[in-house]
Formats: structure tokens, C-alpha cells, sequence
């Protein structure tokens, strides 16, 4: 969880991660916060775990990420909101 903390910055969002939440900063000027629920391991990278109630779909309500050292890389989902690959830089 260590290395997830901070701001990072991509195209067309930055995300801002604390202990608790992850802060969203849209380049449209739009803000979005979600609460964490708790990070677990996930192979190489990390699984944070968002607090909501569950996914029509059954899906978990989670987001998976890698990282290397200034790289994070948000994998696409696979359900939910089926939501692209994304990278970001520390920023």
C-alpha cells in the first residue's frame, strides 16, 4: 500500500491515494472520491478494494493495479465497468 500512496498523474485523470481514499481529479474538472475498503496482494501488482454495494453484474467492487517504481498501471476490468487500461505517472 506504501508504493500506491500519492499522487499520480494520466491523460485524462490524476489520482490522489491515502490510507482510506482514492481521489480522482477528472480532466473535465470533475472529482470523484472513493473510499478503500481494504488492498490485498494480486499476483504482481495490488487489488484495492472500493466501499459500495455489490455489482449487478457480480463482479467484484475492486480495481486492479501494477506498479513500477514510478509507473502505475491500472488493469481493464473485466466486469463492472469493463473500464479500459490506464497508466500513470508519479507527479
Amino acid at each position: 500500500m506504501d508504493d500506491l500512496i500519492g499522487r499520480w498523474c494520466g491523460d485524462t485523470a490524476n489520482y490522489t491515494f491515502d490510507n482510506k481514499k482514492l481521489t480522482v481529479k477528472f480532466s473535465n474538472g470533475q472529482d470523484r472520491v472513493l473510499e478503500i475498503s481494504k488492498v490485498t496482494p494480486d499476483g504482481q501488482g495490488l487489488k484495492v478494494w472500493w466501499v459500495g454495494p455489490p455489482k449487478a453484474d457480480g463482479s467484484d467492487n475492486a480495481t486492479v493495479f501494477d506498479i513500477d517504481r514510478d509507473v502505475l498501471v491500472q488493469r481493464q476490468n473485466g466486469g463492472g465497468d469493463k473500464g479500459p487500461r490506464r497508466e500513470f505517472h508519479r507527479c
